[in-house]
């Protein structure tokens, strides 16, 4: 599902993940066009990785995810696996 209406005074709901100081943090956020979470789409994942040198132009790595077939499919493992080995 892309964004091709793309308008900057729209703010979408992404769940976004933060590792600082040792300590995780998952959130549900309101971003505008300016975030790079903004435009992800269907399975995608991101990372954003922010520093001191790279505070105002963090360093952004998107790629597609496993999708929603082979992740099922680790899931429904895991369970298996759990249970075989009770």
């Amino acid at each position: 599902m892309g964004h091709d209406w793309v308008r900057p005074d729209i703010l979408i709901l992404r769940f976004i993940g933060t590792l600082e100081n040792g300590q995780a943090l998952l959130s549900l956020q309101a971003v505008n066009s300016d975030h790079p979470f903004y435009h992800l789409s269907d399975t995608d994942n991101i990372a954003s990785i922010n520093s001191r040198v790279y505070s105002k132009n963090p360093i952004v790595i998107k790629g597609p995810g496993a999708g929603a077939k082979i992740t099922a499919a680790s899931v429904l493992s895991n369970i298996i696996q759990a249970e075989l080995e009770d």
